[in-house]
């Protein structure tokens, strides 16, 4: 799960807040949540929040897959839901980092809930060892792109916070015309002659999987960082092969381009997931090119490559989402000729313990 969220502004009372660790093995409690959950983010963003479904994070948390771990609180204001903390730490690399989220419902906000989940949460990545925190908040494309005067992120701040990276959400709303399509592919040949393209749906090939976890490993630390510590993810097949199995219950379609070099070796690659909700939408996640292997076009040929997979396979889709650093200018560049539009703004947080 991506570790975004919304908060209430710092101050007001919390002594009403009850809280309790989450069993997201009870129904009951899951359900109360989730309800947190997905309600502060469409409260915030409408239909431009990102919200995956409750059955998306019940898998997620019940079929783990050896790569993170994860713990929740729920805070709930005379037996209703009210707020909710969570950590997430991964497990097989970035040994000092955890992942932090709060989220409280409008009608809670302003009464230190917020302050007293993250507060839960920080104490709880001490306890495990974790020194630095990172976070996300998210909010309107028209406000300020430093999040001054966004409840979350004057929250992040009067904790000890720093706004470390600012990103913008991008959409675009059903499919390219084959014309467009065609045009940026017949530009892209022109640059990378003797490399190939491979695109598929579903499971990442065996004869593919190291060379494409090598590239993903990288993703991190090849985006624009700002002030946001970041490492590379390990190479590690077995957990890459049981988080497939988790995106298979959640119910998501992923979808893949590679760029092969003259020897075979995977050099570029982008992805993206279709979630099958009403109606389907799309993520467009990482993208990249190795740097030996630049300046050919690649990385436009690959997102096109898989432009038109999508489209043969999932006609339906209604949209794809995409969030880049504001800062990154080529991806950005490459995602405008695709129709992506700015919708929104996200800070990345960070915190030293």
């Amino acid at each position: 799960m991506s570790p975004v969220g919304a908060a209430g502004a710092a101050g007001g009372d919390a002594v009403a807040l009850v809280v309790e660790p989450v069993d997201f093995d009870d129904p009951a409690t899951f359900d109360a949540y989730y309800e947190v959950f997905a309600g502060a983010l469409l409260a915030d963003l409408g239909d431009l929040a990102i919200v995956i479904s409750a059955a998306e994070l019940r898998a997620e948390v019940l079929r783990p897959t050896g790569r993170y771990d994860f713990a929740g609180w729920l805070g709930r204001v005379d037996g209703a839901p009210a707020a909710l903390g969570w950590v997430q730490t991964p497990l097989l690399d970035n040994p000092t980092q955890a992942a932090v989220m709060v989220a409280t419902l409008p009608g809670h906000r302003s009464r230190g809930h917020g302050r007293r989940m993250l507060a839960l949460a920080e104490a709880e990545a001490a306890a495990r060892g974790r020194t630095v925190l990172q976070g996300t908040v998210r909010w309107s494309g028209d406000a300020s792109p430093d999040g001054t005067g966004v409840p979350g992120c004057a929250l992040a701040v009067s904790a000890g916070w720093s706004f470390g990276l600012g990103d913008v959400q991008r959409r675009r709303y059903g499919p390219v015309d084959d014309d467009v399509l065609d045009a940026l592919a017949d530009e892209a040949a022109e640059r990378h002659a003797g490399y190939t393209l491979r695109s598929w749906e579903g499971a990442v090939p065996d004869e593919l999987v190291d060379g494409w976890l090598a590239l993903q490993s990288q993703v991190m630390l090849e985006a624009p960082r700002g002030d946001v510590d970041r490492g590379a993810t390990t190479v590690d097949v077995a957990a890459h092969r049981a988080q497939e199995k988790s995106l298979d219950r959640q119910g998501r379609r992923a979808f893949h381009t590679v760029a092969l070099a003259p020897d075979g070796t995977p050099v570029g690659f982008t992805h993206l997931q279709v979630r099958r909700a009403d109606p389907p939408y799309g993520t467009q996640l990482g993208s990249l090119v190795d740097r030996a292997h630049r300046g050919r076009r690649l990385g436009l040929a690959v997102k096109v490559a898989n432009q038109r997979l999508l489209q043969r396979r999932a006609p339906e889709v209604a949209w794809v989402d995409t969030v880049n650093a504001e800062s990154n200018a080529h991806m950005v560049a490459v995602n405008d000729r695709l129709g992506y539009r700015a919708v929104a703004r996200q800070g990345e947080f960070q915190k030293r313990l």
